[in-house]
């Protein structure tokens, strides 16, 4: 994925990859998300360490977590409202998610110290979440990060997108990602210019092929261009 922008900009990327990614990275893994030399993500690695506590160990990066962490403060309600979303991300999921199963078995765990209850519920949604039931689809969670990144960083993209028949190639910007209530799945909402014609779509995630970031001059206009 090919990566654009200020130094600051990148740098925000940077952090919002590595809080995406609490076990830490790899240089070489970092570099390949930015889109970057090793040698110039180590200089962003760096600077970001100046401004944001890092951790390094086993050649991976992470950011350190506070003493005191904001969860300790959550309530019954709040940690309801948690599970109540993860049980319905679960069961809308089309495929199976074992790191997303991953990050609610640790949220699980810190919960039952409270109340045990909604703990162990929050064991079986991640159970649901990787179970051997649901197909395995690596390149559909891989397409969501890019997707995810695209959008916290607001970031133009170009995705390659196949409905049927027809291929398009979408130069969007990502205004929401969305869970489908009509099926299973994710939802993306865009916003392109595309000769005033239909500035917004919503696409189903299933039917993405690629995701790269759009070098794009200034004022110049997003459009769509359709394959034929």
């Amino acid at each position: 994925m090919k990566c654009v922008g200020k130094k600051g900009e990148r740098l925000t990327q940077l952090e919002l990859l590595l809080l995406s990614h609490p076990e830490g990275l790899r240089r070489a893994e970092i570099a390949r998300r930015l889109g970057v030399h090793r040698a110039t993500a180590g200089r962003y690695i760096d600077e970001l360490s100046t401004r944001i506590p890092l951790w390094e160990q086993d050649f991976l990066v992470g950011i350190k977590a506070p003493k005191s962490h904001p969860l300790t403060h959550l309530g019954l309600l709040e940690a309801l409202s948690f599970y109540l979303a993860l049980s319905f991300f679960a069961e809308k999921s089309p495929f199976r998610f074992p790191e997303g199963a991953a990050a609610i078995r640790n949220f699980a765990a810190f919960i039952k110290d409270f109340t045990p209850a909604l703990g162990n519920q929050l064991y079986t949604v991640s159970d649901s979440l990787d179970s051997l039931e649901k197909e395995g689809n690596a390149d559909y969670w891989i397409l969501l990060e890019r997707i995810g990144e695209a959008w916290f960083s607001s970031q133009p993209v170009g995705i390659v997108y196949r409905d049927g028949e027809k291929t398009e190639v979408l130069s969007c910007q990502v205004k929401n990602i969305r869970i489908r209530t009509d099926v299973p799945g994710i939802a993306v909402d865009i916003s392109l210019l595309n000769d005033g014609d239909e500035p917004h779509r919503l696409i189903d995630l299933s039917k993405v092929i690629s995701v790269d970031y759009l070098k794009l001059e200034p004022g110049t206009a997003l459009r769509s261009y359709k394959l034929i």
